[in-house]
């Protein structure tokens, strides 16, 4: 039987745009802890409970682009913000972390879907949110023993495998650092803070995509 686990994380980004007066204040990425309520907005929503031997531990958000982070010009339109561990907010998820209960050899694999990022806008508007142009999304890790490393794995409006439990990943295994890029078409981005989610769900081995 397939089983399957879900987690959602914020990306966000504060653009800091060339030839641009001002740009709203960076977000704050969520402390990415599980929580019991479910409430307000959090990295990661209840999804600590064990379903089948698979638990999702612990999963990372993104920030980009401080006032002292420009993008790099890549010269084709676009722009490229990196996300490293220093990002990360003080005590939040740096990691994949998943423990495997099952006591079997057939692995688990865990796939992340970054959702469209939209304007925040400020408490009581009813304007129109802009949406961020973005290119892509792609997520590195560093690995560990029983789960292996990737390499710019995109993950923009669709499902990809981000860790993939060996066949000895029983017990609790992490996927090293995690570090990602952001590319953004230049072309009429407004200078503003834009937050989206991540799903992350943990699966079998056996399930081809979520």
């Amino acid at each position: 039987m397939k089983k399957k686990l879900l987690a959602t994380a914020l990306v966000a980004s504060a653009l800091v745009l060339p030839n641009v007066a001002s740009a709203a204040p960076v977000a704050s990425g969520a402390n990415g802890q599980a929580v019991n309520t479910g409430q307000g907005v959090v990295t990661f929503v209840g999804v600590t409970a064990q379903n089948g031997g698979l638990i999702l531990e612990e999963v990372p958000s993104f920030t980009y682009a401080t006032a002292q982070q420009l993008g790099q010009n890549l010269n084709n339109g676009f722009y490229e913000y990196k996300n490293t561990q220093s990002d990360q907010n003080a005590g939040a998820p740096v990691t994949i972390k998943v423990t495997d209960l099952r006591g079997g050899s057939t692995g688990y694999k865990v796939f992340a879907k970054a959702e469209e990022l939209k304007e925040v806008l400020p408490t009581g508007s009813t304007a129109t949110p802009n949406i961020l142009p973005w290119a892509t999304l792609k997520v590195t890790t560093t690995g560990s023993a029983e789960v292996p490393a990737v390499t710019d794995v995109d993950i923009m409006n669709k499902h990809a495998i981000v860790a993939q439990g060996s066949a000895n990943s029983n017990g609790t295994h992490d996927a090293g650092d995690v570090t990602s890029e952001l590319t953004v078409n230049q072309a009429g981005v407004k200078a503003s803070t834009y937050k989206g989610n991540i799903i992350y769900t943990l699966a079998d081995s056996s399930l081809v995509t979520p």
